[in-house]
């Protein structure tokens, strides 16, 4: 058995592309629903009387068909009863795990092509699908459980040698089905029903406490990397800050060894660099965020924002931000959840800006104590609250609006793995 393919169409592109494999026999299969009644021995027979149909045959004296499996193999002489076996029981494994999404494909198709049958309206509590089973033809658990496994494999095989290609169904059709259940799952998702409940946009908060500690979970996990790059871009800039000679700091010769008193702030970073560790800092990310954020505020303000360590020159200078520019840095590096933020960053204004008349006495002299008190806190305002905050409020609302979507999406396995499998076997 060289090469196989799940299809609702394109049948002839199917064959195509097993034949170009190196097969020179091919046998088709229908996909049956597993309650399904195959019409006595015809299901035994499809091997070799569904070969040469079209890959998406569906009458109405016949089985009830969701699609077929069209199976390669290199001579006439590798179609024996082991090799037939395993792929009834594939088939029968793909119908029954992919039911839903080939059922939507082919209603979908049906729509599309067939006219709607007469009394359509008057079959209630039906969906067209439901027949009684064969006796004798249900496979044992564990022949559905092998044929699981072995479909699993086939899976792997294709993703891992790269012969997985799009020969399942119409284009159009499936990626309007699918682009339809995307709407949908994100329609249900984001209008709180009953995979998920809605967030308010005000603190960003969804609406059980339950929901909100897996959106904990869930973002604390996908910024562990943005937090690594954070604790490891700050640390180097307060080493340059400490230990190199050729900056306006050079903290180690004013200040001394005290100076090491400033990496207080960032020791809940070493937590990252081990992965017994992350965990932990995962659990417990807001509050080891929060420590940073009052390690660094304390001190930066015991220091004075250092100035009486910098020169009037170097303190003047409009990047340095009147000695305020920590605050949108540790804004931006260092995001907790929106509500925690907003306390965070509005705490450490109100504790840091108290440095600001004696700053504005010192160094801004040419200007009115008053006008140089109001624009100073305006820009700090501004650079070091508003614009943090703001850009933690769009990327928290984006992650929220990614969790709800994880959380619907996780409840069905993803119909992608099945439709336009082509998979290589042994």
């Amino acid at each position: 058995m060289r090469s196989i393919s799940t299809a609702s169409h394109h049948f002839l592109e199917d064959v195509a592309a097993i034949a170009e494999s190196g097969c020179t026999a091919i046998v088709c299969l229908p996909l049956l629903p597993s309650g399904g009644q195959a019409g006595g021995s015809s299901s035994r027979r499809s091997s070799n009387g569904w070969a040469g149909s079209s890959s998406s045959r569906c009458s109405s004296d016949g089985p009830p068909c969701l699609g077929a499996l069209t199976v390669g193999f290199t001579s006439d002489e590798d179609i024996n009863s082991t090799s037939l076996k395993g792929a009834l029981l594939l088939a029968h494994a793909l119908a029954r795990e992919q039911r839903e999404a080939l059922e939507e494909q082919a209603a979908l198709v049906s729509s599309l092509l067939l006219p709607p049958p007469a009394g359509a309206g008057d079959a209630a509590g039906s969906d067209g699908w439901e027949s009684e089973p064969e006796a004798g033809w249900e496979p044992s658990e564990s022949d559905g459980e092998a044929a699981e496994e072995g479909w699993r494999e086939g899976q792997h095989t294709a993703s891992r040698d790269g012969g997985a290609t799009g020969s399942s169904g119409s284009g159009a059709g499936t990626a309007a089905a699918q682009q339809a259940r995307a709407q949908r799952d994100t329609a249900g998702a984001c209008s709180g029903g009953t995979a998920s409940q809605p967030f308010s946009l005000g603190l960003l908060s969804f609406g059980t406490a339950e929901q909100e500690r897996a959106f904990a979970s869930y973002h604390a996990r996908h910024m562990q990397r943005v937090d690594l790059c954070a604790y490891a871009i700050c640390l180097a800039f307060f080493c340059m800050e400490a230990f190199v000679p050729g900056t306006p700091f050079f903290l180690v010769q004013r200040m001394g060894w005290r100076c090491l008193l400033g990496f207080v702030g960032l020791l809940p970073g070493a937590l990252l660099l081990s992965k017994r560790t992350r965990g932990w800092f995962a659990a417990c990310r807001d509050l080891l965020l929060a420590f940073t954020w009052a390690g660094t505020t304390i001190w930066l303000t015991s220091n004075g924002n250092y100035m009486h360590v910098l020169e009037r020159a170097t303190f003047r200078n409009p990047l340095y931000l009147r000695s305020f520019g920590w605050l949108t840095v540790v804004g931006l590096a260092f995001q907790m959840r929106f509500r925690f933020q907003l306390a965070a960053a509005t705490l450490a204004f109100a504790v840091n800006c108290q440095l600001l008349p004696a700053i504005c006495e010192a160094f801004y002299d040419d200007l009115a104590p008053a006008r140089c008190l109001m624009l100073g806190l305006l820009r700090v305002a501004l650079h070091g609250v508003a614009l943090p905050l703001a850009c933690c409020y769009v990327f928290e609302s984006h992650a929220r609006r990614l969790f709800l979507r994880a959380q619907a999406g996780g409840k069905r396995r993803p119909a992608s793995a099945l439709l336009g499998l082509r998979a290589s076997c042994s």
